[in-house]
């Protein structure tokens, strides 16, 4: 997964404004899965202290999130594995 656009902390004018709701919305399609061509309703959420595990009845799709509550970090399943996600 590419790494997620920059969504800027203040815009004040209307292109500033253009850009952030495109930059928000690039970042929701990509953990959406909808940049892929993947069709798919909201992500999953795990909010523990330790790595989610699949299972036979859990399996990950990319976009889902993970809320590691130990450090209250936010990470996103990329495919592959797990993705902390880069704020700046």
């Amino acid at each position: 997964m590419s790494r997620l656009p920059t969504i800027p902390e203040f815009a004040s004018t209307p292109e500033e404004i253009s850009s952030a709701l495109r930059a928000i919305k690039q970042t929701v399609e990509l953990l959406a899965g909808l940049r892929q061509g993947e069709a798919r309703g909201a992500p999953q959420v795990f909010a523990q202290a330790t790595t989610p595990k699949a299972t036979l009845t859990i399996s990950y799709r990319t976009g889902d999130l993970w809320i590691d509550t130990s450090t209250n970090k936010l990470n996103f399943w990329n495919g592959t594995n797990w993705t902390p996600f880069d704020y700046t």
